[in-house]
């Protein structure tokens, strides 16, 4: 009941309620709509010698918001330096579905237009249309690792699966209609398990270069990340001024990774698991939030599953490119144990738990585990 104490109903006040009421129904309508999306914070680097006396190949210096790249040539090959920064971004740029685009894209995609629209029109920013886009395409299209840079766009459109390089040409189709600026970017995706790799068919990966405004520009894995790739992801060109020819003088090239420092740790930001990790302006999280990383030498992540233990019951979780999070209830004392691919069981330390939102920790475990 609204009481004022005037006696009379106070228009204002309902009017601002009955407004509220419905920002309130808006917001959960589109969070419900909207991928669980976590954050990412902190910095990456690792260097790569590609191994090779061709003089053809050029791997370039290159930066903008997030990422940069240093390249030299040496007696032994070239030595190129990646630095990948999950810094806080802030996106303030306006982005609504207009019925020009509404047009274009039920006239052109036919077929899946209708759920984009619908998935669409709860955006307000670029980077919720972005990411509702990369969500709407992950559904739609199975990623599959095979050479369809041929195929037609509009049989990739009508057909259900997609490799890297074909979901960042939807992703383009897209964006053009939605007038959102982006590239298709053409590099290498090093493995994540691996500090050596043979460049041969199929090597190169394909991820998104998009444009903020005049002065930024951010890239973005449609599978996997927003505002940011990691220090493992080595840019070659974009994909427009990609020349196929050169990719002879690729193949059967050997990279070694010789140093690698991962400090980029994932806040899933809630108990439902991300579908995606962006560079988001703040981090929040639900209390009791533990988050860290279980690294061998050079940094490489290990496989297996965490328990803690120190509660009564045991919590378990996957690692996932030897990144794992979990959530306490009580302040006290925890112990981290690793079972890992061998089924070999170590405890990797303790943790204290006390009156913070979120802790964040390392663990290095022998380079044979």
């Amino acid at each position: 009941m609204l009481l004022c104490t005037t006696g009379q109903p106070n228009l204002k006040r309902i009017k601002f309620l009955i407004s509220f009421f419905f920002i309130l129904i808006s917001f959960f309508t589109y969070s419900q709509t909207m991928p669980v999306v976590g954050s990412a914070r902190g910095e990456a680097k690792a260097t790569f010698l590609f191994s090779t006396n061709n003089q053809k190949i050029e791997i370039p210096a290159f930066s903008l918001n997030g990422f940069s790249q240093r390249s030299e040539k040496s007696p032994a090959g070239i030595l190129v330096e990646v630095k990948a920064t999950a810094d806080p971004l802030r996106i303030e740029k306006v982005w609504h579905l207009n019925k020009v685009m509404e047009r274009s894209l039920t006239k052109n995609y036919k077929k899946r237009a209708t759920t984009l629209i619908e998935s669409l029109s709860k955006a307000r920013f670029l980077d919720e249309a972005v990411i509702l886009t990369f969500n709407f395409i992950k559904n739609n299209w199975r990623y599959v690792e095979k050479n369809d840079a041929e195929v037609p766009i509009n049989d990739i459109f009508n057909s259900n699966e997609a490799s890297c390089l074909s979901i960042c040409r939807i992703c383009k189709e897209f964006f053009k209609i939605m007038d959102i600026q982006s590239e298709i970017v053409i590099g290498i995706k090093f493995p994540d398990y691996s500090d050596t790799l043979v460049l041969k068919g199929g090597a190169l990966h394909s991820w998104i270069k998009i444009k903020i405004d005049d002065k930024n520009e951010i890239f973005c894995d449609p599978l996997s990340y927003f505002g940011f790739v990691t220090q493992k992801y080595i840019y070659l060109t974009d994909y427009d001024t990609f020349i196929k020819n050169h990719l002879a003088d690729f193949k059967g090239i050997s990279i070694t990774m010789t140093k690698n420092k991962d400090r980029i740790f994932y806040n899933p930001e809630s108990e439902t698991k991300p579908q995606y990790w962006r560079r988001s302006p703040y981090e929040t999280s639900v209390y009791g939030l533990f988050v860290g990383k279980i690294l061998k030498e050079k940094d490489l992540p290990a496989k297996g599953t965490v328990i803690v233990k120190g509660f009564g019951g045991d919590l378990k979780t996957d690692l996932f490119n030897g990144n794992f999070y979990f959530f306490v209830r009580s302040e006290g004392q925890y112990f981290i144990f690793a079972v890992f691919e061998d089924g070999k069981e170590q405890k990797l330390g303790d943790i204290t738990f006390s009156g913070v939102a979120v802790q964040k920790v390392v663990f290095y475990v022998k380079n044979n585990i």
